[in-house]
C-alpha cells in the first residue's frame, strides 16, 4: 500500500501514519525495499532462527556483550 495508492473499499479508513509514510516514499526522503530472509537481521526478533543466523544478526546490528 505504500507504493501503490490504488483505492479500494477496504482501505478507506487507513491510519494517518500510513499516508505519512507513503508522502515519504512518493517524495524520496525513504525507500521500501525487499530484504530477503536469508540475510534479514530483523529475523531474530520475530521467528526462531539457528544459532549461526543468530550470531551473524547479532554482528551486523552491532550487539556486543558489554
Amino acid at each position: 500500500m505504500a507504493k501503490n495508492v490504488v483505492h479500494h473499499d477496504r482501505t478507506k479508513h487507513i491510519e494517518i501514519k500510513y499516508h505519512f509514510i507513503r508522502e515519504l516514499i512518493y517524495s524520496g526522503l525513504i525507500r521500501v525495499k525487499k530484504i530477503a530472509t536469508k540475510t534479514n537481521p530483523a529475523d531474530i526478533f520475530t521467528k526462531v532462527v539457528p544459532v549461526g543466523k543468530l550470531q551473524e544478526a547479532l554482528e551486523v546490528l552491532r550487539v556486543t556483550e558489554n
